[in-house]
């Protein structure tokens, strides 16, 4: 999960135009999630939150390709919510005046959507809102259905949202590939918890993002291997200059996969910040191997990262 502006692409036209309007007048007047129709659900709604999300899921940051297709997650619920311990809340009709709610809505992959479900925990109970606050007119009020707004960052909901929160200020990455809830002071954010108990947990991500880590070790690993196989005074330079290229392509690709719009670009963000510890430190039984690798790492970094940041 990474920070994302959504000031920075237009609404869908089809979230403004009337029949949106009717629609959201019409259930407003019911008090039922259950009435709201497809219009969130349009291919230009899809389209717009994929460009915005680089194709990628708001929650695992998993590229959402044709097999796992994109599901839009009301972040809010639109119907039946269910508190931190999955119980539905007897009395409550959903976020009802929030589902076309454009603030609302994230792109997910299918199964951060089904984890997600309806659940949506608050720090205290008693403080979530039922029905949305109206004007005399008995219109809504517009500007309390934003994601930012103070109405409803009162109800301090306990499961991050990219728009509003800085996921990384709630996790760090492990070499394991697992993620954990980082704590200030001493005091457990709950919402790092909350989240990644959701939506993190899952063995599939925790493979994918070890399997990320172990194969940039692998390919370092065999260049440098290749290169003490052998070594002589007659071959030394010609090998050390083909590793140093091979190195550079490997921290290259490190690199530019911490790019926002890249998949799972925090947890290369944070080996990149880390390399030591994700890369490097698995070299430690061989103290000549790893000081190549870290003498080639810092080459780069003078020379290679400065020109590498200035073309992407």
């Amino acid at each position: 999960m990474i920070s994302i502006d959504k000031s920075t692409i237009d609404k869908p036209k089809n979230l403004t135009h009337k029949p949106c309007e009717k629609a959201l007048d019409e259930v407003i007047k019911s008090k039922n999630g259950e009435k709201i129709n497809s219009i969130y659900n349009s291919a230009k709604v899809k389209d717009s939150l994929l460009k915005l999300y680089n194709n990628k899921c708001a929650y695992c940051e998993q590229i959402i390709t044709e097999g796992f297709s994109v599901r839009i997650d009301h972040y809010r619920p639109k119907d039946k919510v269910k508190d931190i311990d999955k119980k539905e809340i007897i009395g409550h009709n959903g976020y009802y005046w929030l589902g076309y709610e454009w603030t609302n809505l994230l792109p997910s992959c299918e199964r951060c959507n089904s984890l997600k479900s309806n659940i949506f925990p608050i720090e205290v109970e008693n403080q979530r809102f039922y029905e949305p606050e109206l004007l005399p007119n008995n219109k809504i009020d517009t500007s309390k259905q934003l994601i930012d707004s103070d109405f409803l960052k009162n109800e301090k909901p306990l499961i991050l949202n990219p728009e509003i929160d800085k996921p990384e200020d709630y996790f760090v990455f492990l070499a394991t590939g697992e993620i954990k809830p980082i704590s200030i002071n001493g005091v457990d954010i709950q919402k790092g918890i909350t989240t990644k108990d959701l939506c993190g947990l899952r063995d599939s991500l925790i493979i994918a993002r070890k399997n990320k880590i172990d194969d940039y070790y692998e390919k370092l690993r065999k260049h440098i291997d290749e290169y003490f196989t052998d070594l002589n005074e007659n071959n030394k330079e010609m090998k050390l200059a083909i590793v140093k290229s091979k190195a550079k392509d490997v921290f290259s690709e490190i690199l530019t996969n911490s790019y926002s719009k890249y998949e799972y670009s925090r947890l290369h963000y944070f080996i990149v910040q880390k390399i030591d510890y994700f890369i490097f430190s698995k070299f430690d039984s061989i103290p000549r191997h790893k000081q190549l690798i870290v003498d080639l790492y810092l080459e780069f970094k003078n020379g290679s990262l400065k020109y590498l940041q200035q073309k992407l």
